[in-house]
């Protein structure tokens, strides 16, 4: 806390130091900066003593609120109650980097950076998961399986061949000779160069047993400068023990079954406790295997649950409300494309002592679909006065907030802090460098025993349109 550091540099520190959580002082990450450290299996913690600086905190995303007063932290977490609970949206993998994309009604083969662009540009989805072996020569192949038999027109065990062996055949998808398109087998540098411009983040998992796999891999992610957006996942502990030691500042996530888990045990905690923390790792089990009790339990110990692999539609968004995943893996994120994604406010609005003025925001959707939809105001402070979707400032100098809402019926969104700048004269507004600015709000998924019981006030309704 109180330190100038970067959202990476954090994560950095957090994992150079065995541990998962960040705790940070109010107003020290903006809403960017908190959803950068999520997205890299950080939790983030900020300390709060007002119930402005807490309804900051969950603007901006954190996963819990550290507060020496219980009360203010409820009143200010259950506001207006009777309209719902606070749902965030998840995080969304695109798993294989296909999930759903399409050319020509037929679907990208996995594993492809066709495939990966496409899913991008339709769905925007926050990650995208891909799967990692070793050529013979030294090149990151990026496969699900061992050999080339079941995607491509070739056959053979991928880490017994050179990439000029392996590209002499093409990805077919299993299709045969009724294969339409023919993609070229990917290596690691073809998706970070084909996304090096782009805010795409990367699951990468691990599915060679050779440390020269993690060795290489690392080597990419550094030329490349993709520090920041990248982490290792495996069912392989050797393999994720070793890139930690590898490379300490990376996450890593520790893939399971997860039907050797009992969450109604009482070793439950303890069981999964000993399996990830010696890896400093998070929890990636099967969604099947495990319940809204169980993330719950183990959120409360800093450690993040990240499912895969949902292809149940209906379960997808039943899952999805309030069970507190970090994330989702899905072959179909395309089912997000007609819920929101974020709201997009300006970081700082200047207006003169008694002045009103209008608050302009924009939900942004997954699809880029247009739609008029209700955004109502979360949170405004007492230097504010707010009717008919308007606020009009008060006399006295000074900063103040306002936080809006969307209550979706899967799960809802919440804008950054927009700060509202009281000054004679007014003035040109802008964005403020810290202080939780900013308009990323979307990706905010609530820490399960704490946030998630905050409700949504109707305190007014702004009619506003998506457009993305």
């Amino acid at each position: 806390r109180g330190r100038e550091l970067s959202a990476l540099n954090m994560r950095n520190e957090v994992n150079e130091n065995l541990a998962k959580s960040a705790l940070v002082a109010a107003g020290q990450l903006n809403a960017e900066d908190v959803q950068l450290l999520k997205k890299l299996f950080v939790n983030v913690y900020t300390a709060a003593d007002s119930e402005e600086e807490c309804i900051r905190a969950l603007a901006c995303g954190a996963d819990g609120v550290l507060c020496p007063d219980a009360e203010l932290l409820s009143e200010a977490l259950c506001k207006g109650a009777e309209t719902g609970i606070y749902a965030p949206r998840p995080f969304v993998v695109s798993h294989r980097g296909s999930s759903q994309a399409t050319r020509q009604g037929r679907a990208y083969y996995e594993n492809t950076v066709a495939a990966a662009r496409a899913a991008y540009d339709a769905y925007h989805p926050d990650f995208v998961e891909i799967d990692l072996y070793l050529s013979a020569d030294g090149y990151v192949v990026i496969s699900h399986d061992a050999t080339l038999d079941r995607m491509t027109t070739g056959t053979g065990s991928i880490e017994s061949m050179t990439l000029a062996q392996i590209r002499q055949y093409k990805v077919d998808g299993g299709l045969g000779e009724s294969a339409e398109y023919l993609d070229e087998i990917a290596v690691l540098d073809d998706y970070f160069e084909e996304f090096q411009n782009d805010g795409l983040m990367f699951l990468l998992e691990i599915k060679s047993a050779k440390t020269e796999c993690v060795d290489a891999a690392l080597a990419l992610i550094k030329k490349y400068g993709m520090e920041g957006r990248v982490n290792f996942i495996s069912f392989d502990r050797a393999q994720l023990a070793y890139a930690q030691s590898a490379e300490p500042s990376i996450s890593v996530s520790y893939l399971t079954n997860g039907s050797e888990y009992d969450t109604v045990s009482d070793s439950f905690a303890a069981e999964v406790l000993s399996e990830v923390n010696p890896l400093n790792a998070s929890l990636s089990p099967n969604w099947e295997s495990m319940d809204a009790a169980g993330v719950r339990v183990l959120n409360r110990y800093g450690v993040k649950v990240n499912a895969w692999t949902l292809n149940m539609e209906a379960a997808f968004f039943r899952e999805i409300r309030g069970i507190g995943y970090a994330s989702y893996t899905t072959d179909y994120c395309g089912w997000m494309e007609k819920h929101p994604y974020s709201i997009d406010v300006p970081g700082e609005i200047v207006v003169a002592p008694g002045e009103s003025v209008d608050i302009e925001a924009q939900l942004q959707s997954w699809s880029g679909k247009t739609e008029e939809v209700s955004l109502s105001v979360y949170y405004v402070s007492d230097g504010l006065t707010l009717a008919d979707g308007k606020i009009t400032a008060g006399e006295t100098e000074g900063r103040e907030t306002v936080v809006l809402l969307y209550e979706g019926s899967m799960y809802s969104v919440l804008s950054a802090p927009i700060d509202v700048v009281i000054r004679a004269g007014g003035g040109e507004s802008e964005v403020p460098a810290g202080g939780c600015a900013g308009s990323a709000s979307g990706g905010a998924l609530a820490f399960a025993a704490v946030l998630l019981s905050a409700a949504a006030p109707a305190a007014a309704l702004l009619r506003k349109k998506k457009n993305r």
